[in-house]
């Protein structure tokens, strides 16, 4: 499953998304309990994942159970996880209920636009602010590897 796209859609009164149709066919291709799992991402954005996709990061994740009980530091790894991520049930009309804590976190108002974004395996909810902001930085970055990518070539022999 590849989700590569980006575009404006409206966060209703309701908060509720209303997922474009493309997408709602994708996410029903990859996942067949009309469910999927939201995560903050700690960019700043809202992380919308298949459950099948989601599970499968997360098995990615569990090879350290052994140590969970002797390691801070992957405690507060899972800590994060579990307490900024939910479930969410796609309705009817495709759309899906933005918690408000997730609201709040990332600057969500109701009956104001915001971007969706494909992150390939999953789907990104930003502000528009934070996406122009991460933009920049992507922008920036890749000029900086660039750059550096050229200078390792002249210095070669």
């Amino acid at each position: 499953m590849q989700f590569c796209f980006q575009g404006k859609c409206v966060l209703d009164a309701n908060n509720r998304l209303k997922l474009p149709p493309l997408l709602l066919m994708d996410l029903a291709a990859s996942n067949n309990s009309g469910r999927v799992m939201l995560y903050c991402l700690p960019e700043g954005c809202l992380g919308i994942f298949p459950m099948s996709e989601w599970e499968n990061l997360r098995r990615l994740g569990s090879s350290d159970t052994d140590d969970v009980l002797n390691d801070a530091a992957l405690r507060r790894q899972h800590r994060r996880i579990g307490s900024l991520s939910q479930s969410e049930v796609i309705s009817n009309q495709g759309r899906i209920t933005i918690p408000v804590m997730f609201r709040d976190l990332l600057g969500l108002v109701a009956g104001s636009d915001v971007m969706l974004v494909g992150a390939e395996k999953w789907v990104e909810l930003w502000s528009i602010k934070a996406w122009e902001q991460e933009q920049q930085i992507i922008a920036e970055h890749e000029k900086k590897r660039v750059a550096a990518d050229m200078d390792a070539d002249l210095k070669s022999p």
